[in-house]
């Protein structure tokens, strides 16, 4: 025995029964001790060893290492509180259970654990007391790892077999064990909810019983092959009926449980619903029928072709629409039988949309052809591409072929017939112009000259009542004229609106007392109302807003023997909206007269001998200038109660504008200016001069644009009136002609002298800086020239906006 290493003592009688005698065999002892493969170890009371059996080397050890040491440093955390609790059993003198683990893993010299099993003993003294404890350990590390891989194959057995049972019961599709009786033994969820039939019931069935009857032959010769070990397995469609009687279409997968000696044990079904593919299957195949159905007897033609263009299908159609049978078209493309640049223009649609994936749609594409016999067609392509299901690319291309021959034939006579209709417009718009201006002269002369005579002390009265016969009577041939003129604008949506801060009553109300001495005539009442929420200014265009107003006011009194006129004004703030009414106490309107009115050229008093005069067109203008305006305007009267005509219009708020500077021109300040008249109307050259000599100015005839022309190239002048509309050079002719020939007046003011109404025109394209408007007001001419003459500078351009437009 080595130094230092103990004599183990002699084995005992029974537990806790060890003896201090004398050991009649040392060396043999030591020699069993020294050579078995356990190891033998002996500890004091506290736990040191006092000896150790060299065995301890197979695990890295020698025994003088451990010699000293607790056992317990050796030990796994783990088993530390299992061994020294049989250990405390062993010092007490009690022998541990049997069923007690002593199985401990200890710690190897190189770091790793050994599971060793040991068989302690209690050693006595001479007095019988407990002195230590021996121990026999044996290395159970091998027999542990084979439990151990045991209970996890255990457990991965239960495992599985958990995982089947979830598997089966939770399974979406029908899952079900049938004996070889073809009894079912065990069912899922989903076979049940498949069937209808209860746990209970479908237990007691065989898989016969629930077996569409015609497809029972089928599935028995299977489940005999399946049997007989001829197939693996087998699956088939078929039919089950339901506990209700209702049939359902299921796909059935068998396959067969075999014991340990091969013999069949039982099958193992799964049953997945295919109800709702065999219907949509079904009504797919219906679909495909009732769609060659229809492409058969549509009157359009329907094809379908391959992505290269290649015909695939042709309905019937084709022969009727093209002259060529499906059968000459089949194998052919489409492109064959376009116009080459129709067909780039098709080829480059469908590049667009197969390039896009779908994102952007096919577009209708008219495209021309040939008929069979020659005739030249235009068809009409409305492409569809066909897109498989699963993959999402395109497969192929599916069209609806029509005929619009007679479409197109029908357009080009329509664009014809516009083109012409156009052209009617536009020379009526040049009529009116030309009827305008043929009119206005004289119109001009007629006025101009009367208001000159009107001022003359020396005229008798009878004179002047003529007089005033001859004014009123040209003053109602210019408002037909007007009538006429904005009535044509408003059929041609060519009238231009320009609003502008208004004093709304301020402006409605001078309106209205414009009618005074017409009412004073009648001994009519005129009434003014403005309610309270109605804003100081308003948005709109007063020269519109005063001609409707003239309309309806006029109308009011004209219709009126006697009693009131009222004018109210109601404004909603919150809309922004202005709600005018005039309201008369006339005889009333049947709904047979109301049905007239807003018409052009209807009159209620519409007869031969009718009273009053008028084109007819007053309310239809104002009915065009209201919904000009984005309103709306109607009428509320019964017979015998008066009538009330009203209108309702956007009038935004708007702030007051800026106070206009005080004019640096008077009528006086036109002394010695220098005017020249060009006009090649005699009377209408003789009035103006007749008018501005009247103020002061000196004033410059020319009877046509050449003739001023020259005049302005060497006459130094302050201001220029240019007749619009001349023989010879015109208006705008002349005036580009005295701009671009340097001399004294290539910048002074040219003012439009016509009768012509659009002001667009002549203050854009034509190049006028302002407008002195036929028939002349006497006061507004001298007013306007003397705002355009500027003395001691150069005179400066306008814009148009400021310009003086009469």
């Amino acid at each position: 025995m080595p130094e230092g290493v103990s004599h183990p003592a002699a084995p005992l009688a029974g537990p806790a029964e060890a003896v201090a005698v004398e050991d009649p065999h040392p060396e043999l002892y030591r020699l069993l001790a020294e050579n078995i493969s356990d190891i033998i170890i002996r500890a004091d009371l506290e736990g040191a060893l006092v000896y150790v059996s060299p065995t301890c080397r197979l695990w890295g050890y020698e025994p003088e290492e451990l010699i000293g040491r607790p056992s317990t440093d050796f030990v796994h955390p783990d088993d530390r509180e299992r061994l020294l609790a049989n250990t405390a059993q062993v010092l007490q003198g009690r022998r541990p259970d049997d069923d007690v683990d002593r199985t401990i893993r200890y710690r190897r010299k190189d770091g790793r654990w050994v599971w060793l099993e040991g068989n302690p003993r209690a050693l006595r003294d001479e007095a019988g007391r407990v002195s230590g404890l021996i121990n026999v350990f044996r290395d159970v590390t091998a027999r542990k790892r084979a439990e151990a891989a045991a209970l996890a194959a255990e457990a991965e057995r239960q495992a599985n077999v958990q995982l089947f049972e979830n598997a089966f019961h939770h399974a979406p599709i029908g899952m079900a064990l049938v004996g070889l009786d073809g009894r079912l033994l065990k069912i899922n969820a989903a076979l049940r909810a498949l069937t209808g039939y209860s746990e209970p019931k479908l237990l007691s069935l065989d898989f016969q019983a629930i077996t569409y009857p015609e497809d029972l032959d089928a599935d028995l010769d299977l489940l005999r092959r399946l049997t007989r070990g001829e197939i693996p397995s087998y699956q088939m469609d078929k039919r089950y009926v339901r506990a209700d009687g209702a049939v359902v279409w299921a796909r059935l997968s068998v396959s067969m449980v075999v014991d340990g000696d091969g013999r069949p044990k039982h099958y193992v079904g799964q049953v997945q619903d295919l109800t709702a593919a065999h219907n949509a299957r079904r009504a797919l195949t219906e679909s495909e029928r009732r769609f060659r159905r229809l492409a058969d007897n549509a009157p359009d033609m329907v094809t379908e072709s391959r992505l290269d263009g290649v015909l695939t299908y042709v309905s019937p159609a084709s022969e009727a629409i093209t002259g060529f049978t499906p059968d000459e078209l089949l194998g052919r493309t489409a492109f064959a039988f376009m116009q080459p640049e129709d067909a780039e223009r098709m080829r480059a649609m469908c590049q667009t949309v197969r390039a896009s994936n779908g994102a952007v749609a096919p577009w209708p594409i008219q495209f021309r052809a040939t008929h069979k016999d020659g005739r030249p067609l235009w068809l009409e392509s409305k492409p569809a591409f066909a897109v498989d299901p699963e993959t999402g690319r395109f497969t192929g291309l599916n069209d609806v072929i029509r005929d619009v021959t007679a479409q197109k034939t029908l357009e080009t006579e329509l664009r014809r017939a516009q083109a012409e209709a156009e052209a009617a417009a536009a020379a009526k718009g040049e009529f009116l112009a030309n009827m305008s201006h043929e009119i206005r002269t004289p119109l001009t002369a007629i006025l101009g000259f009367a208001g000159l005579l009107a001022e003359r002390d020396e005229m008798d009265d009878i004179g002047r009542g003529h007089l005033r016969r001859v004014l009123s009577a040209s003053r109602s041939l210019l408002s037909i004229v007007n009538d006429i003129l904005d009535f044509s604008k408003l059929e041609a949506a060519s009238l231009e609106l320009s609003p502008r801060p208004t004093p709304l009553v301020e402006f409605a109300h001078e309106v209205l007392l414009m009618f005074a001495p017409d009412a004073d005539a009648k001994g009519l009442t005129l009434d003014f109302i403005a309610e309270s929420a109605t804003p100081d200014h308003v948005a709109l265009d007063p020269d519109r807003f005063r001609q409707v107003l003239f309309n309806l006011i006029g109308n009011a009194i004209k219709f009126t023997p006697n009693g009131t006129v009222r004018l109210r004004l109601d404004y909603d703030r919150k809309t922004g909206r202005l709600k005018v009414a005039v309201r008369d106490s006339g005889p009333g309107l049947s709904p047979a007269d109301q049905a007239k009115l807003f018409q052009r050229f209807a009159q209620v008093d519409g007869s031969s001998t009718r009273q009053h005069g008028g084109t007819g067109l007053g309310l239809a203008i104002c009915k065009g200038l209201v919904e000009a305006m984005g309103g709306e305007i109607g009428l509320e009267s019964e017979l015998g109660r008066g009538a009330t005509f009203w209108f309702e219009i956007p009038t935004p708020i708007a702030d007051a504008p800026m106070a206009a500077a005080q004019s640096e021109f008077s009528p006086s300040s036109l002394d010695g200016a220098r005017v020249l008249v060009i006009d090649d109307n005699r009377a209408n050259r003789e009035l103006a001069r007749a008018v501005l000599e009247h103020a002061g100015t000196e004033v410059t005839l020319a009877s046509g644009g050449a003739e001023g022309a020259d005049l302005a190239a060497v006459t130094p002048l302050d201001l220029i009136l240019l007749d619009r509309r001349m023989p010879g050079l015109d208006g705008v002719q002349t005036l580009k002609l005295i701009r671009a020939a340097p001399g004294p007046n290539d910048g002074i003011p040219i003012l439009a002298f016509s009768a012509d109404t659009d002001l667009d025109t002549l203050l854009g394209e034509g190049g006028f800086d302002g407008v002195v408007s036929k028939p002349i007001d006497v006061s507004v001419l001298i007013e306007t020239v003397a705002a355009w003459i500027q003395w001691g500078a150069p005179v400066a351009r306008l814009e148009r906006d400021d310009a003086a437009v009469v």
